[in-house]
Parts: C-alpha cells; sequence; structure tokens
C-alpha cells in the first residue's frame, strides 16, 4: 500500500504511516520495535503473489490457482473526500498488479449496515474510533465484540454459519489479552500484552492500516497554558487558560 503517496497527495503531506492498531499518540503503549512493517513494493507483491498460487494470464489480469480473475467491490461513506481519495489510489495501485477493484461510494448508513449487519461486503475502508487506552478498541478485538466485523462470531450474527466459523489461533491470543489485562495493575506487564497485541496484528493484518494524520494548532501568544494533544486538541484544559491583556 503506497501510503507515502497517501499522504502527500491527500493531506499535503501531514501524516505519517501507520503499520499497528495502536496510534503513536498513545506513547504509553505504542510499540514501534514489535510492528512488521510492510514497504510499498511491487516486486515483492507479485512475488507473494506467485508463492499463494496467483499467476497472471495473458491480458495481464490477476487469478487465481482455479483461473478466477481477481475482483472485488470497495466501499467507503461517499462524502469524506479522504477516504474517498484513499479508495481512488488503492484501485489504481491495485491494477498495476492485475485486479480490478470497482470503487462505490455508499450513503454512510447503508456502509455500516452492510458492514455489521448484513456481511454484505467484500471491501472497505473506513474509520474506528481510537483513544489512548487500548481497550477503548476492546469491541473491535473481541471474538464476541459487536465491532469485529471480518469475523464475526455466530453468537453475536445470526448471518455467520457456525459450521463454517473458525477463529485462528492468534485471534484467540488477542482476544485473552484483552480480556485478562483489565485484571492487570502492573503497567509493565500490561505494556507487554498489549505490544504482542500490535506484534500480532501487524503480521496476521487482520486490518490494513493507513496513516495517521497530523494537526497544526496556531494560537496568539497571549495564551497562557495552552498544551495542545492529540486526543484533547486544544481546549481540553481549558479551565486553566488565561489571556495576558
Amino acid at each position: 500500500m503506497p501510503k507515502d503517496l497517501m499522504i502527500d497527495t491527500l493531506l499535503a503531506g501531514l501524516g505519517r504511516p501507520q503499520w499497528g492498531p495502536i496510534s503513536e499518540a498513545a506513547a504509553a503503549y505504542y510499540n514501534d520495535a514489535v510492528l512488521r512493517k510492510y514497504p510499498y513494493d511491487l516486486d515483492y507483491a507479485r512475488m507473494m503473489l506467485e508463492l499463494g498460487g496467483f499467476k497472471w494470464d495473458a491480458q495481464g489480469n490477476l487469478i487465481d490457482a482455479n483461473g478466477n480473475k481477481v475482483e472485488f467491490i470497495l466501499m467507503t461513506n461517499a462524502g469524506n473526500t479522504v477516504r474517498e481519495g484513499i479508495c481512488n489510489i488503492l484501485r489504481d495501485e491495485l491494477a498495476k498488479l492485475g485486479m480490478k477493484v470497482t470503487f462505490v461510494p455508499l450513503d454512510f448508513n447503508l456502509l455500516v449496515e452492510k458492514m455489521l449487519n448484513t456481511g454484505d461486503w467484500e471491501a472497505i475502508v473506513i474509520g474506528l474510533t481510537g483513544s489512548d487506552e487500548p481497550q477503548g478498541g476492546r469491541n473491535v478485538w473481541a471474538l464476541k465484540g459487536t465491532l469485529h466485523f471480518w469475523n464475526f462470531h455466530p453468537e453475536v450474527k445470526p448471518f455467520v454459519d457456525p459450521a463454517i466459523y473458525e477463529a485462528p489461533w492468534w485471534e484467540v491470543e488477542i482476544d485473552r489479552i484483552f480480556a485478562e489485562n483489565v485484571r492487570i495493575l502492573d503497567q509493565k506487564k500490561v505494556f507487554e500484552m498489549f505490544s504482542r497485541f500490535q506484534e500480532l496484528v501487524s503480521e496476521y493484518l487482520p486490518l490494513i492500516y493507513t496513516f495517521q494524520q497530523d494537526y497544526l494548532y496556531a494560537y496568539t501568544n497571549k495564551l497562557q497554558n495552552v498544551e495542545p494533544t492529540a486526543f484533547g486538541g486544544m481546549l481540553w484544559n481549558i479551565d486553566w487558560i488565561w489571556k495576558k491583556q
């Protein structure tokens, strides 16, 4: 995924690639050292596709072992210009690998309905709200979480067939991490567990991350005690901000 291209094109360079499920802004838990990173490299992508049993036909279309062309629909919420831009870039770049991607912007409510209630989707670009504490995303990562949308549990969504449901070992491990660390007071141990979480997600990629946006804040030097943060913006400590006369 050309993350640097996305950042330069859509954010005017004000961003950085994201490789795992925890933002750099959540400094107490972010661990860059454990993240598996996949820099943009079409030659490497072609090699991995070949190792996975894919090949190209005479017209340059990517086909699987059964001769099926690789085609899918990519959706995001219409009107979000950044996400629409991401989808356009993905469509164009995947075409270089012989994939046919049809980009379909949808009304946000319809997109959520497909993602969470019917399972009628193939690929989605969307944002999941983060926080400064990874447990804020437990509903995404727990096996029976109602936002675990790429592999819903049959007990959560009736459209999932119990006969074919399978939870890979690394998803089970992530579920255990989120269930257990709420009972641990040792912050070093909590950091180690969330480091393992980041390692597993960046290795197995149930979700593929794009980038983190940087923000610029401007204010007059007459204001005192202004301390912008990634999560709180400029006014999180408004009770302590004062202005020189």
